[in-house]
């Protein structure tokens, strides 16, 4: 019976870790995107005086902004749904609000580590280069 359990569990375990992939690569590719057309852009401020730390945080900020609201939009939707959901059990189990947190917190952690990949890729390129090819 257990073993049972211990399948479904795996199972569901790969099942997130392949949605995260997925969801990093679509913020990967949006971020591609994004700086495709902000290159010329973050050139004209490394020549301007601009170092890869505030290009970075420019970039990076766009993009936890996006995170972050997606989050306070996710967290009450999934309460409500949750509650719904726990109502029909026999042992009534509450929600802890750490979760959330917690949940919140992994999501900005995944976000910002695969925006700072690529645009720390985007800083260090050297902006004659970037602004020749434009």
């Amino acid at each position: 019976m257990f073993k049972h359990i211990i399948k479904i569990t795996l199972r569901n375990y790969r099942k997130s870790l392949l949605f995260i992939l997925i969801s990093c690569l679509g913020l990967f590719g949006l971020l591609s995107y994004s700086i495709g057309r902000r290159s010329r852009e973050i050139g004209i401020r490394k020549i301007n005086g601009a170092n890869t730390m505030q290009i970075l945080l420019m970039i990076n900020s766009d993009f936890i902004k996006w995170v972050f609201i997606s989050f306070l939009i996710a967290v009450p939707l999934s309460i409500f749904l949750l509650n719904k959901w726990l109502e029909h059990f026999a042992y009534k189990a509450s929600l802890r609000w750490w979760i959330f947190v917690l949940s919140g917190l992994m999501a900005i952690i995944i976000a910002v580590i695969t925006v700072s990949w690529k645009s720390w890729i985007a800083a260090r390129r050297n902006p004659a280069e970037v602004i020749r090819e434009e």
